[in-house]
């Protein structure tokens, strides 16, 4: 969460990128589930994609918490 409040959501973009999704999941006390989807780094809302600033930031922190964890 710390890697996403540092996430700068920009103005709404045109380009779109097949194939370059990442999505991210998480999983609320009470079981629900709110995703965030990205497209090449770009925030993608309600079928409507937006610029994003430190999208990297936020793959190197899941990458380094992933490896900690053992899991990749």
């Amino acid at each position: 969460m710390k890697a996403l409040k540092q996430l700068v959501v920009g103005e709404e973009t045109e380009l779109r990128t097949m194939d370059a999704g990442e999505t991210l999941a998480f999983q609320m006390a009470d079981g629900n589930v709110w995703t965030l989807d990205f497209e090449a780094g770009n925030l993608l809302r309600n079928n409507t994609c937006y610029e994003t600033e430190g999208w990297k930031n936020v793959q190197n922190v899941i990458r380094d918490d992933l490896t900690e964890e053992g899991l990749r």
